[in-house]
């Protein structure tokens, strides 16, 4: 199981990687990220609620 410094330094690579791009997170993708970051969701869970949302989107 990560640390959450492990989590916190995931999370901030991939938002500072993506800053300013198309593939920088909405503030849905961001309110997973911190939930993640507080232990509440894990990563999986988070990748779920991804592929569920982009589902929707193209249905």
């Amino acid at each position: 199981m990560e640390s959450l410094e492990d989590r916190r330094k995931l999370v901030t690579m991939a938002v500072r990687l993506t800053e300013g791009s198309a593939l920088a997170p909405d503030a849905y993708e961001l309110g997973l990220l911190l939930r993640y970051l507080d232990g509440s969701l894990t990563l999986a869970q988070v990748l779920e609620r991804l592929e569920v949302r982009e589902k929707v989107r193209t249905s």
